[in-house]
């Protein structure tokens, strides 16, 4: 009997012993798996993209942000990220209402563009902004940042040329990748969308579109968009801007030819330290303008700048825009 339990006792802790070396295999192989997977996720969190004609690798979910321009900033906070925004700068424009409180907790770092030193000083991991807060005028270029290992990303129709806002689906879109909040990008994206295809669905059947002249600013010339987001946005509204055949984003142009091409409407983009109100008493007390249709009928619209760049803006821009051109579509 003894013997006969001996023996069920060992085969009992074979048993044992196999169960635990299976247990353990299988364990093991998990665990191997668990690793692989993870070092798969990580390998997929590494975004590489192209921006501003340079290769940027994103190797992880940025946790200090700089903003460099308001509607940079906008999308930011649009996009949830408010808690991440360490530094903001070049404010020249009134921020959207709802962001009104975040943004002013949060530090201006310059009132244009701040110096690298200021910039290193908030020990940034990610910086978004326009070209120009990356170009000579600026903090610093792509390059740098990434030697300084901080995250660069530009936004793409302050770029590009004739950008459309293609250009700004693609910028959430990216963002949301880079943050990996892709839900939140893919639902501010179609929200624009819906808007634009609202209002097309009502400015498809204008024949005569109105023909707009965008004023940006100066006195012996005026500042005007070219083929450009701006240009766009009018035309997504139903309008024509009377530039659309200039090779550049902005450009200047004289008086006469604003005459000669005599837009029934004109854009005033608001910002700066100029009023929207004093741009168009200048315009309205312009002698060489007084026969411009626009002028006549006094027409002008008035929209604020960070409307026409890259953002969250851009629909609503459509949607004002198309309202304020054909009203009696819109009763």
């Amino acid at each position: 009997m003894k013997k006969v339990l001996n023996l069920k006792s060992i085969l009992l802790a074979i048993m044992i012993v196999f169960v635990s070396l299976v247990n353990v295999g299988c364990g093991g192989s998990a665990n191997e798996d668990s690793i692989d997977e993870g070092e798969k996720d990580a390998a997929n969190k590494e975004i590489v993209l192209n921006t501003f004609d340079h290769e940027v690798k994103y190797d992880k979910v940025p946790e200090r942000v700089v903003s460099m321009n308001l509607h940079t900033t906008e999308n930011l906070l649009a996009l949830g990220l408010g808690d991440m925004i360490v530094g903001t700068a070049y404010g020249n424009a009134e921020i959207l209402p709802e962001y009104k409180d975040i943004y002013e907790s949060i530090p201006e770092l310059a009132e244009k563009y701040p110096s690298m030193e200021v910039l290193l000083s908030v020990e940034p991991d990610f910086v978004y902004g326009r070209s120009s807060a990356f170009g000579e005028k600026g903090t610093a270029s792509v390059d740098t940042l990434v030697e300084n290992g901080i995250m660069p990303y530009v936004s793409k129709a302050t770029y590009t040329q004739g950008a459309t806002i293609e250009d700004t689906f693609e910028d959430f879109y990216n963002l949301g990748r880079i943050f990996d909040i892709e839900d939140r990008a893919e639902e501010l994206v179609n929200e624009m969308k819906m808007k634009i295809e609202n209002v097309q669905s009502k400015t498809d059947k204008i024949d005569n579109k109105l023909r707009i002249f965008v004023y940006d600013s100066g006195m012996d010339q005026a500042y005007t968009a070219g083929k450009s987001l701006q240009t766009n946005i009018i035309s997504l509204a139903g309008g024509k801007n009377i530039f659309d055949d200039i090779e550049k984003t902005w450009a200047k142009v004289n008086w006469e030819t604003v005459v000669e091409r005599d837009p029934n409407c004109i854009v005033i983009n608001d910002y700066g330290n100029t009023s929207a109100e004093e741009k168009i008493e200048f315009l309205k007390s312009n002698p060489a303008l007084s026969e411009i249709t626009a002028i006549k009928e006094n027409r002008f619209v008035i929209l604020p700048l960070p409307s026409v760049f890259t953002g969250v803006r851009n629909g609503d821009a459509v949607e004002y825009l198309a309202k304020e051109f054909y009203p009696e579509l819109f009763k």
